[in-house]
């Protein structure tokens, strides 16, 4: 039988193109998808966790595609990629990032799911798959995790 669920999404800003956060019940973690034009002026704290993250980007070709990183201060980190590409150090141009973050995340468990993701990604037809492969993870009833760690979620 399946469970409905109910996700919160607050547009920062008013508009569905700027910031929005989305909060999923009975779950601690948070989801910010925050635009590339937005990340050097945003203070928010939540953003500055240790989380998972997506660079999306739009290849030469039309395609959509997709950078996942992980660090334990994602504002950081994004700033960084913006720095970077302005030097020229990065050659891909990323549009939006999505991150995740939560309160039980540690580094430990972020490495796991940025490769978690990242080999489903490269096994994966592109950006379709991607997001297969997040509504997976955010439906099932219990994530798939090192043994150590699941001993400890309740």
């Amino acid at each position: 039988m399946a469970y409905g669920k109910a996700i919160e999404l607050f547009l920062v800003n008013g508009t569905a193109e700027s910031l929005i956060t989305a909060e999923l019940s009975n779950w601690n973690g948070k989801a910010i998808k925050i635009p590339r034009t937005e990340v050097s002026s945003c203070e928010r704290d939540d953003i500055k966790g240790v989380g998972v993250y997506f660079l999306i980007c739009q290849e030469d070709d039309g395609t959509d595609s997709v950078y996942i990183g992980e660090v334990e201060n994602v504002l950081d980190r994004l700033t960084q990629h913006l720095r970077d590409y302005q030097s020229g150090k990065e050659k891909y141009y990323w549009n939006t990032a999505v991150i995740f973050v939560g309160r039980d995340l540690n580094k430990a468990l972020i490495r796991y799911l940025e490769n978690v993701l990242s080999r489903s990604q490269k096994n994966a037809d592109g950006i379709r798959s991607l997001r297969r492969i997040l509504t997976r993870i955010l439906s099932s009833k219990r994530p798939r995790l090192p043994a150590w760690r699941s001993l400890s979620i309740t």
